[in-house]
């Protein structure tokens, strides 16, 4: 790697060179829970990593199967780009999925799929759902699917249909107006739970019913809010949701959260009544038990303290059943003996279990411990498997929060200067075996440190101890002086005890030196070359001078001449010998018309470089004669290209044709990029990259 590095934020230099225009493979499917800010390599090829996660795992996508005795997850998974909200067998080992997704495998599959025994795609079964499929039921040789769609298996259906072996919607077509939350078959009948009010024209508010024939039931209970959940055991079938009574004709009974119904009987629920005392999210029903999960801390008709997860019996108390997750339930599947819990909790029956857990009969956490690194929405069990589907990227991993190390062979190291819950690493430098780390964080491995750390090798804090007051963003070495930069909103006004604003030089003993530039807003990224220090960010003046978003300072503290006038935000700045690179979001820069990414000589003076990008670039490195830039852009040079791209460094600016092309289901952004012996190293916020599933964290080989 070169010998000069130089960090930021959101900006790294590219080190060694790369090799021609590289076909692009990923390497290490490591992936991370939160967007990745920051990437700098060590000198014997570690790789350290800052952001916003508290979780490395290995990747998985948002649904999985796993043994439901081992908790192992075997050797395909299926690969879900996306998050996971229902999940049902499909009786022979495959298993049908709803959500909100892109691709599944190396297949577009939109928010619903099936996916055969052993974890491949089916190939030949695509209704595409046109928005998030939130429920599936298995209902007389049909898969029955509610949600946001639309239009759904080649036919419009406003969220519910009917689905064929071969995906094509069939003619029934109820038009609820409002999304389908929760099924439940029993006694013949299909029971509908969710959002809507109607029917087609017929009034059915939250609670619906079908017949074999798919006939709409004069069943109307009458529920005043959402039905999430539904189960169903024998004759009864149970309701949880967002409601507190039912309304049938003149009659209203108060109703909390919880309800059972006779299938047999009239509308109104049975005296049955638990009355949580918050909202119900997943439902599971056997052996003369109803199990509840949700957010409630009481539950039974003689009140229990039960926290988010209960059992309760025939009578409508609260059996003695106490797991007691310390946050949300979403999700319950029946098997096996066992309870399998998903949701938001990090302990469970006593055990620290993220996510995802099984639970004995007695409320104690089994040994069961797949580890997901998000929450688990959605459960199904089926003869050794249990699907579990979610808001997930991995499983089976290591908690590292807002730092952490992968090893030149891409395993994850046992360097773990945490940061504690909520800590962010936006800033990471490496100098002299040391890691720098800066970001918005109180401490570190349990010690005192705020915003900013020096960091050894083996991972032990060491005492340089700056304590700026507010967020550090930008990070640049220098021959024994740290050059600091703060902002994205909470920017620093003192360092040491010192009043900087958002600019600072610290030296090797953590102290503050005489550098006093003053930034009157963020600053994003840093480059240093001998007696200049480049800035960019959200400024509009720099040591009470004119700058808007980009000035350069000399090493005594005071602003340049130099004025080049961006008018937008610069998020990364780059070196590479004499020639500086610019990213952000403006649209001229130097006095000339530059969309987000420009270039200038040694003197100060726009190049005529000039590739274009018609989104934000967030991330540029340089490696011999390519350029290569990151951020949240589609096109560069008028060519496509999502997120990254590779550009000649050469006057022409020509695209080249490295495309790995960055993707995810939310707004996706490369926010940092390294090289080294060829490796290409991207950090940000995203799921996918040429098709394989990398949330946040990607190592690609030419």
């Amino acid at each position: 790697m070169n010998a000069r590095i130089v960090t930021s934020a959101l900006c790294i230099l590219l080190g060694a060179a790369a090799c021609g225009r590289p076909e692009v493979k990923p390497s290490v499917r490591l992936v991370t829970n939160g967007p990745v800010f920051a990437v700098a390599l060590g000198a014997d090829g570690t790789v350290y990593v800052g952001g916003d996660f508290s979780q490395v795992d290995q990747a998985t996508g948002g649904g999985v199967a796993l043994d439901a005795a081992s908790g192992r997850t075997g050797d395909v998974s299926p690969g879900v780009d996306g998050e996971v909200y229902a999940t049902v067998s499909d009786g022979a080992g495959g298993w049908y999925l709803g959500g909100s997704f892109s691709q599944v495998g190396a297949l577009e599959r939109r928010n619903i799929a099936h996916v055969l025994a052993g974890g491949a795609v089916d190939p030949a079964w695509d209704p595409s759902a046109d928005g998030a499929v939130r429920a599936l039921a298995m209902n007389g040789g049909l898969l029955v699917a509610g949600g946001a769609f639309t239009a759904i298996g080649k036919q419009p259906r406003s969220h519910l249909a009917a689905l064929d072996a071969t995906g094509r919607a069939n003619g029934w077509d109820p038009s609820p107006d409002g999304e389908v939350l929760s099924f439940a078959s029993s006694g013949g009948l299909l029971r509908a739970g969710g959002a809507f009010t109607h029917m087609g024209a017929a009034a059915r508010g939250h609670l619906a019913a079908f017949d074999a024939f798919g006939a709409l039931m004069p069943w109307n209970p009458g529920p005043n809010d959402q039905v999430l959940a539904l189960a169903a055991e024998g004759e009864v079938v149970y309701a949880g949701g967002l409601f507190t009574s039912f309304t049938s004709g003149a009659t209203t009974t108060a109703q909390r959260y919880l309800a059972a119904f006779d299938t047999a009987s009239g509308d109104l629920p049975r005296a049955w009544s638990p009355s949580p005392n918050g909202p119900v999210y997943a439902l599971a029903a056997g052996s003369g038990l109803v199990y509840a999960g949700g957010q409630f801390f009481l539950v039974g008709a003689d009140p229990q303290s039960r926290t988010n997860l209960a059992a309760i019996d025939a009578d409508g108390k609260a059996t003695a059943f106490s797991p007691n997750p310390d946050h949300a339930v979403a999700s319950l599947a029946l098997a096996n003996g066992l309870l399998y819990v998903g949701g938001h909790f990090k302990s469970i029956g006593g055990q620290g279990r993220s996510f995802l857990a099984a639970v004995d009969a007695t409320g104690n956490a089994s040994a069961w411990s797949p580890h997901p690194n998000g929450a688990v929405l959605s459960l199904a069990a089926a003869g050794r498997s249990v699907f579990a589907g979610g808001a997930f990227t991995g499983l089976g991993g290591v908690a590292r929060n807002g730092l952490a190390a992968f090893d030149p062979g891409g395993d994850v190291t046992d360097w773990n200067p945490d940061l504690g819950a909520g800590g962010v690493a936006y800033a990471l430098a490496v100098d002299a075996g040391v890691v720098y780390a800066g970001g918005a964080f109180g401490t570190v491995s349990g010690q005192t440190r705020s915003n900013l750390a020096a960091i050894g090798g083996s991972g032990q804090l060491l005492t340089w101890n700056p304590s700026p007051n507010g967020r550090v963003t930008a990070l640049a070495p220098s021959g024994g002086t740290f050059y600091v930069g703060g902002g994205a909103g909470a920017g620093f006004t003192s360092i040491e005890k010192q009043l900087r604003a958002n600019l600072a030089a610290i030296n090797t003993a953590g102290e503050a030196t005489s550098w006093n530039p003053g930034a009157d807003g963020d600053v994003t990224s840093i480059a240093v070359a001998g007696d200049k220090v480049w800035i960019g960010g959200g400024f509009n003046a720099v040591q009470g001078q004119p700058r808007k978003y980009l000035a350069a300072v000399d090493t005594i503290g005071n602003v340049t001449s130099w004025n080049p006038a961006a008018d937008g935000a610069v998020r990364c700045l780059v070196l590479d010998g004499t020639t500086l690179y610019v990213g952000g979001e403006f649209a001229n820069v130097g006095g000339g018309a530059r969309s987000r990414i420009a270039a200038f000589d040694p003197w100060g003076s726009l190049t005529p470089w000039n590739p274009g990008a018609d989104g934000t670039v967030t991330a540029v490195g340089v490696s011999g004669s390519t350029v290569y830039l990151g951020g949240a852009f589609a096109t560069v040079a008028g060519q496509p290209r999502a997120s990254l791209a590779a550009v000649e460094a050469s006057a022409t600016g020509t695209v080249t044709a490295w495309d790995p092309g960055a993707h995810g289901p939310a707004a996706v952004t490369v926010s940092a990029l390294s090289t080294s012996h060829g490796w290409i190293y991207a950090g940000g916020a995203f799921t996918r990259i040429q098709g394989n599933l990398l949330a946040n964290y990607a190592k690609l080989s030419p």
